[in-house]
């Protein structure tokens, strides 16, 4: 199961990094499958990315986070007596890049890409801007 996850994993951020590239955005819209239901949002002012992911069936479902190259980065399994489950990551040790997260069980795969960035001032930071600013 597991192996059969991050090959799918690989494979859609390898082949549907086109069309990831125009839904990228700060929040995402929910995705439905006939299994699960999941719900990927970041939370302002953070670098956090939180899943919440639904089911109404008894099975097994992974959540797993992905770089640009398909290296899994973490996982968390969701049993199939849970029902519901929120799932953290935190990107702030991760290097400016391509993410994707992937919710899949046997049927179904639901996969959204987002792209981290690097935070730069402004102002190039100088002494004259410095002394300017007081």
């Amino acid at each position: 199961m597991k192996t059969l996850c991050q090959v799918i994993a690989t494979l859609l951020v390898l082949g549907v990094s086109a069309i990831a590239q125009a839904q990228e955005s700060p929040k995402w819209a929910g995705i439905e499958t006939p299994t699960f239901q999941t719900l990927t949002t970041s939370v302002e002012g953070t670098s956090i990315i939180k899943v919440h992911v639904n089911k109404d069936l008894a099975s097994t479902v992974r959540i797993i986070m992905v770089d640009h190259s398909g290296t899994v980065l973490a996982s968390q399994k969701m049993s199939k007596y849970e029902y519901q489950k929120l799932v953290r990551f935190d990107l702030s040790q991760l290097p400016a890049g391509k993410y994707s997260i992937v919710v899949c069980d046997r049927e179904h795969t639901a996969t959204k890409t987002f792209r981290k960035e690097v935070t730069t001032l402004g102002i190039p930071l100088t002494a004259q801007n410095l002394v300017a600013a007081h």
